[in-house]
């Protein structure tokens, strides 16, 4: 590996009320989950206890290891450019998408850069850049068993959806 960081990408579309069907079928591309605006939210076939206040489509898009993180998004907004009218209709409708991000350091000092160009062409389509940002551990063995895989982010969502919903119901008794 040339450098010092993993990542993987997700597309995650927001909208208010359209249900996320319109964007597979816009799109062709098979969400790894999907939330219906009104309907409880679902993962993994397990009803959630929260209702979903807007539709919510996920693509997980993964990676390439030829790529750094900015080849590889610069690459996959280009793939997405000629779905653009989908993308200005979501946010004319008052949702919003962005390009996901988990990046795990693999050192202690990384990086990478967010070319102009490649931020322009996210910002046609209207597509934020959303990072989360996993740090490098000092005491973790340089075996590259030892690293341990990303995380099930939805996995990581849903407990804190679940927290925030007990916490709400806690509180309103």
């Amino acid at each position: 590996m040339f450098r010092d960081y993993r990542y993987t990408v997700s597309l995650r579309i927001w909208h208010p009320t359209a249900h996320p069907d319109r964007f597979t079928e816009a799109l062709r591309l098979t969400p790894d989950a999907v939330d219906i605006a009104g309907q409880p939210r679902m993962r993994k076939g397990r009803v959630m206890p929260i209702v979903a206040k807007t539709s919510y489509w996920c693509c997980g898009l993964g990676h390439d290891p030829a790529l750094d993180v900015a080849a590889f998004l610069h690459e996959r907004a280009r793939a997405l450019s000629p779905h653009r009218a989908v993308f200005d209709a979501i946010a004319e409708e008052g949702g919003w998408a962005e390009f996901f991000v988990g990046f795990f350091a693999e050192d202690f000092n990384c990086g990478f850069d967010l070319s102009p160009e490649l931020q322009r062409v996210c910002a046609e389509l209207h597509l934020s850049l959303g990072f989360d940002v996993y740090g490098y551990r000092a005491e973790e063995v340089e075996d590259e068993s030892a690293h341990p895989h990303p995380p099930d982010v939805d996995a990581v969502l849903d407990a804190a959806l679940v927290a925030k919903a007990a916490a709400e119901t806690g509180a309103s008794s």
